[in-house]
C-alpha cells in the first residue's frame, strides 16, 4: 500500500543523528494531514532495507521501531487520511488486474486468493508492539478505536475483492496469536471482527482462509465457531506441533 497515491498526503523524510548508546542513526517519517502530523521513527539499522523510505505497513519497521506512527487516540483521525478510498484510476488497475488473475486462474484450474487483508498486524504495525499489549490491559477503549478504524478500512477492500469474484478471502494473523494476545482478549478484540469478515466471505460463496503459524491452539473452538474454512501455516518448527495430533484435535472442521 502506496500511501502517497493518496490524494492531498504529503509525507517527508528527515535522518536524525544517534540519540543512544546503539550509534544508529534514526529515520523519521512525517504525514502532514489536515488534522494535524503523523510521525514515525526508527533506528537505521545497516540492513534497513527499505532505503531512504519507511513504509505505513511493514515488519520491517517493528524490530527498529523507535516512534511508532499511532500514539493516542487523537492521531486515529489522522491516520483516516491515510487510509482513504481509492482513486478512479487506481479502482481502474484493480478491475484489470483482477480480470486477467480470473481468467488465468479458470484456465489453470485454480482458485482465486484475493486479501491480504489484516487486524492484529496492521495494529501492531501502526501502534508498535508494546503499545497494543499493553493498551489490551490499560486502555482496551484505545485498542477498540484502533481496530475499528482498521476495519472499516479493510472491509472495503473486502467488498472489492468479493466482487472481483475471488474464490478464497484471505486474512493474515502473524500477530493474532498467543504471543500476543490471550484467549480473553482475541475473544473480546478480534474474533467479533473477523466474524464480520468471514460472514461476508461465506454470503458471497468465498472460502476464508486464516494465515497463522504458531500460538492458535488455545484458539481452536473459536476458529470452528467462527467458521474458517482454512488453517494455513501448521508448523512443526516454529510452533513445535506435531502434525498427526492437530489433524485428530482438528478432526475435519476446517481445511489444514
Amino acid at each position: 500500500y502506496i500511501v502517497e497515491r493518496a490524494p492531498g498526503v504529503r509525507s517527508r523524510i528527515e535522518r536524525l543523528p544517534p540519540q543512544d548508546s546503539e550509534g544508529y542513526s534514526l529515520l523519521r517519517k512525517t504525514y502532514e494531514t489536515p488534522e494535524g502530523p503523523l510521525q514515525t521513527t526508527i533506528r537505521l539499522t545497516e540492513d534497513w532495507p527499505r532505503g531512504e523510505d519507511i513504509h505505513l505497513f511493514d515488519d520491517y519497521n517493528l524490530s527498529r521501531l523507535q516512534e511508532p506512527l499511532i500514539k493516542e487516540k487523537a492521531d486515529l483521525k489522522r491516520l483516516r487520511y491515510l487510509l482513504p478510498d481509492p482513486q478512479p484510476d487506481q479502482m481502474a488497475e484493480f478491475w484489470q488486474r483482477a480480470e486477467h488473475l480470473r481468467n488465468e486462474a479458470q484456465r489453470l484450474g485454480v482458485v482465486l486468493d484475493g486479501g491480504w487483508v489484516a487486524l492484529g498486524d496492521a495494529a501492531m504495525w501502526l501502534c508498535g508492539m508494546q503499545r497494543i499489549l499493553y493498551g489490551q490491559m490499560d486502555e482496551p477503549d484505545f485498542i477498540e478505536a484502533v481496530l475499528d478504524v482498521i476495519q472499516e478500512w479493510e472491509l472495503k477492500r473486502v467488498d472489492w475483492l468479493l466482487q472481483a469474484g475471488i474464490d478464497v478471502l484471505v486474512h493474515m494473523a502473524w500477530y493474532e496469536s498467543t504471543d500476543f494476545w490471550s484467549p480473553r482478549t482475541y475473544r473480546k478484540f478480534l474474533r467479533p471482527r473477523l466474524q464480520v469478515e468471514i460472514d461476508k466471505a461465506h454470503a458471497c460463496g468465498v472460502k476464508f482462509r486464516y494465515i497463522i503459524t504458531r500460538g492458535w491452539k488455545a484458539y481452536i473452538q473459536d476458529l470452528a465457531e467462527m467458521g474458517i474454512d482454512c488453517l494455513t501455516g501448521i508448523d512443526p518448527v516454529q510452533d513445535k506441533l506435531d502434525l498427526a495430533e492437530v489433524k485428530q484435535q482438528v478432526g475435519g472442521r476446517f481445511c489444514l
